[in-house]
């Protein structure tokens, strides 16, 4: 049986919008995108309904958390388990949550760090995106259940990272920046 980490809550601020979000951080000359805010658009419908399962879902978001984490050069991949190269804490709030997990609890493989973030992923992307603006919560309640929506607040920029990603394709052009690990997780959730 695998032993995947403690779920501590310590370290972990309550509300992620407590802390200056910015815009996207920039590395060199290019500025990295939030890849796991294009993930979350490109994942549901323009009212917010998921095109995923839960599980594709929540696992393509802690994907993309740890991809970002790795092109701002926070974290690496030695033989298959996660390596923290930089504890300095990032200027995204949710960055700066997961790399201190993976700080505190070091040498676990990528596979054991996607099933532990999978857990929270969608609710913490879904509030990074919220504190920034980019969707709106509703929460529908019928009889005795209820559901939680997220939509976009501009519909443009939520189509936007599709269409970018399959302007490339279709033109035959190189997909450059976010958009290769984007178009890898579209493939690997089974999106396309």
């Amino acid at each position: 049986m695998t032993h995947y980490p403690a779920a501590g809550e310590r370290h972990e601020p309550r509300h992620l919008c407590s802390t200056a979000m910015g815009p996207p951080t920039v590395v060199g000359t290019a500025a990295v995108s939030r890849l796991a805010d294009d993930f979350f658009f490109i994942s549901h419908t323009d009212y917010g309904r998921p095109r995923l399962f839960g599980s594709a879902l929540s696992h393509g978001l802690a994907a993309a958390l740890l991809i970002e984490l790795h092109t701002i050069g926070r974290i690496t991949v030695v033989g298959g388990r996660v390596r923290v190269r930089d504890t300095t804490a990032p200027q995204d709030a949710l960055l700066h949550v997961v790399l201190e997990r993976l700080a505190v609890e070091p040498g676990y493989s990528v596979r054991e760090w996607l099933y532990y973030l999978a857990d929270a992923a969608y609710e913490r992307v879904a509030e990074r995106m919220r504190c920034a603006g980019m969707l709106t919560t509703q929460v529908h309640r019928r009889w005795w259940r209820t559901h939680t929506v997220h939509r976009p607040t501009d519909i443009n920029q939520a189509a936007w990272p599709l269409a970018r990603v399959s302007q490339h394709l279709r033109h035959g052009r190189r997909l450059s920046g976010a958009d290769g690990p984007l178009a890898g997780l579209i493939l690997h959730t089974q999106m396309a």
